[in-house]
């Protein structure tokens, strides 16, 4: 996670993008003093990852390269690295954060998807990931009572299905706060 904003920022200015069958580089896991580490272990990376999607599209925008013909499958890319597949994924715990680190986690969100475009350009990813985005870029919701038993009824489905109206839940009973 050190040093994925520079690969975002450094990306506009590439000419012409390789891949290469060999193994240069070695990711060591879990290496003892690593942010990423520290990150996990506090559960709190969704927060920084917010930020990191704002900054680098932020800088996208500045270049000129947010307008380009290739912006829309790079923010795709990068949505669903950083954000969708740490939120949406039902083999992982949903993320352990307060009322209030889900409303500014939602609220950057929102800066993002206003930055990066509407959310109805999302239409290409699969029915649940554009649905959680739709949720991310609106104001949250204020849902009655029959709503959120609903919604606590459906999030007990299996998959995405289910873990998309526990992330409904979530997000509707806190603020849209940066």
């Amino acid at each position: 996670m050190e040093d994925d904003v520079l690969w975002l920022m450094v990306l506009a200015h590439a000419t012409c993008l390789a891949v290469i069958p060999d193994r240069l580089y070695w990711y060591r896991r879990q290496r003892h003093g690593s942010v990423s580490q520290m990150l996990e272990a506090q559960e709190r990376p969704l927060l920084l990852v917010a930020e990191r999607l704002l900054h680098a599209t932020e800088y996208w925008k500045k270049c000129g390269w947010l307008e380009s013909g290739l912006e829309r499958g790079w923010v795709l890319r990068a949505l669903r690295h950083y954000l969708l597949v740490r939120l949406l994924n039902p083999g992982q715990p949903l993320p352990q954060l307060s009322e209030e680190e889900w409303g500014r986690l939602r609220g950057k969100c929102r800066e993002w998807f206003a930055l990066a475009g509407e959310a109805e350009a999302f239409r290409t990813l699969g029915k649940w990931d554009f649905e959680l985005c739709r949720m991310l870029a609106s104001p949250p919701e204020h849902p009655g009572f029959l709503s959120r038993a609903w919604w606590k009824l459906l999030s007990r489905c299996r998959g995405r299905r289910g873990r998309y109206y526990r992330l409904k839940g979530k997000l509707s009973s806190c603020g849209g706060g940066k």
